[in-house]
């Protein structure tokens, strides 16, 4: 009886640390500052998303078009409608609160020990170029195939596990455990990708990323206190600027959430009052929406060109194009 009270009490301090570590993350989360800062942004985007959709479901579930006035990543929009904000601002945006976890606890397991490793002078480049990376294969290969809607801190964080491979590479051999641990986790990633439809575009060019720009640190080097503020300063104007971005293409663009047809209509309403530059302005956006759809191009270039004729003979013009 008395050797079993002290095993008890082992093994509930044991689930009580399993547990904090779980809520709070493991204790190195406490010296990876960059690492923190991430998991906020993540929280801080994912409440703002929540706030703004005003309903209750979104504590689950956010609704699609919160998800693209806040940046979520599609091809139509981040390359036909030039919203490059999109590649970096995606990456903190999550699509349900099981992404959002999943994501989270994946960050605070394997990024506090690369940014120990490496520093946050390195790593929070690392993270911002493979998450960018990762968004622009998405983004290319929606635009030439077909789209999908993508945001996530995933393709960031398959590039921390790239670049940690690489770090077990160097300082381990091939067959280290941190090399064989960070291989298996990228293939489960990308696995558990292709069975639940993920963006496996996003996770393989972030991993790809994270890899070469690993490769690319020179052994030994360390960066002083100044330039690692320098640095670290950067990234994060690099965040802010991009928030600031989205917040002001959300208040001034009016076609912002307008599809190829609602661009077309607002085009031919404005060319029948004669009022070329909204049409013009419409059909151009249409045109970046509408690539591949034959008949959207035929309408819009035929407004444009209704535009180019003498004022006179535009207004009045039919509607019926």
């Amino acid at each position: 009886m008395n050797d079993e009270a002290p095993a008890k009490d082992a093994e509930r301090a044991t689930w009580a640390s399993r547990a904090k570590e779980l809520l709070f993350g493991p204790p190195e989360l406490s010296e990876a500052k960059v690492t923190r800062a991430l998991v906020a942004l993540c929280l801080v985007a994912y409440a703002a998303c929540v706030i703004h959709a005003r309903t209750p479901r979104a504590i689950l579930v956010v609704p699609q078009e919160t998800m693209l006035l806040f940046g979520a990543n599609l091809a139509s929009l981040t390359v036909g409608d030039r919203r490059f904000e999109s590649l970096l601002a995606s990456c903190f945006l999550h699509f349900d609160f099981l992404h959002l976890s999943f994501n989270i606890v994946a960050l605070r397991s394997v990024g506090p020990y690369v940014e120990r490793s490496v520093g946050p002078a390195r790593f929070f480049p690392l993270v911002l170029g493979a998450g960018i990376a990762g968004s622009v294969v998405s983004a290319l290969v929606g635009w030439t195939a077909t789209e999908r809607l993508s945001a996530g801190a995933s393709g960031a964080i398959c590039g921390i596990m790239g670049a940690a491979a690489v770090l077990g590479y160097r300082t381990q051999g091939p067959r280290g455990p941190l090399t064989t641990q960070m291989a298996v986790w990228l293939v489960v990633t990308m696995a558990l990708g292709t069975v639940a439809h993920f963006d496996n575009w996003a996770h393989g060019g972030g991993a790809l990323a994270g890899a070469l720009v690993a490769a690319s640190w020179r052994r030994g080097y360390t960066y002083g206190k100044r330039a690692e503020r320098v640095v670290v300063g950067a990234c994060l104007l690099l965040v802010v600027g991009t928030a600031a971005r989205v917040v002001q293409r959300d208040l001034t663009d009016r076609y912002l959430l307008l599809g190829m047809d609602e661009r077309l209509r607002i085009a031919e309403h404005a060319l029948a009052l004669g009022r070329c530059d909204t049409a013009r302005e419409a059909a151009t956006r249409a045109l970046r929406l509408g690539r591949r759809d034959r008949v959207a191009v035929d309408v819009a270039t035929r407004v444009l060109r209704r535009c180019e004729e003498p004022a006179s003979s535009v207004r009045g013009a039919p509607a019926n194009l």
